[in-house]
């Protein structure tokens, strides 16, 4: 499987949208054992700049966004053709649980990199 194979992307988008936390960790081990690495997979945008956590949280997946930062270490701050962070997209959609903790991680990392940068 090759990230940059349109059936592949859109079987992983797919899956990022229905919350599929097995079919993206299937579709990752895939690439991995292809590739050595799954991180052109995680790092995959569709044609309107989303990631796979711009999807799980537009769509309310926070079982798969915690997946996604959690054990993968999606980016954060990705943002999308118009902008958006992930954080962005679960507010405009009101799941406001998840947007919150995507924004408070946000916001500890931020933190992170300043006390590391003042070292």
């Amino acid at each position: 499987a090759d990230p940059r194979d349109k059936e592949f992307r859109n079987q992983l988008f797919r899956c990022a949208r229905e919350g599929d936390i097995a079919g993206v960790q299937n579709l990752f081990l895939t690439v991995q054992v292809n590739l050595g690495s799954c991180a052109s997979a995680l790092h995959a945008r569709d044609s309107k700049g989303m990631t796979l956590l711009h999807w799980a949280a537009r769509e309310g997946h926070m079982a798969l966004a915690q997946y996604l930062v959690n054990e993968e270490h999606a980016e954060l701050s990705a943002q999308d053709s118009h902008g958006l962070s992930p954080a962005d997209h679960a507010r405009q959609q009101y799941w406001m649980q998840l947007a919150r903790w995507l924004e408070g991680l946000e916001n500890v990392r931020a933190d992170w990199a300043r006390w590391l940068q003042a070292m």
